[in-house]
């Protein structure tokens, strides 16, 4: 579903489907106060659409890429990691 509401918050979780694969990435802050967008393998992009495009190698919205992770849908390490504490 397109991400309607541009003005996620830093720690917001994404995810994304991509031939069969899950991909996510996190809001992050950036310099300056600027967001940016993290992938799971730590790299950043200024935009959503970078983002999308360095996991489909080709021109991607990432408005449509992307959606907002909810909580049904993280991974299963990060929900022990949060019991445990």
């Amino acid at each position: 579903m397109t991400i309607e509401n541009r003005e996620l918050e830093v720690g917001t979780k994404l995810i994304a489907k991509y031939k069969k694969e899950e991909y996510r990435a996190e809001v992050v802050a950036g310099e300056e106060g600027k967001i940016k967008y993290r992938l799971a393998d730590e790299r950043e992009f200024k935009s959503l659409s970078s983002a999308g495009t360095a996991i489909t190698t080709k021109a991607c919205n990432g408005w449509a890429f992307w959606r907002i992770e909810t909580k049904e849908e993280k991974p299963p390490k990060e929900e022990a990691a949060k019991e445990s504490k």
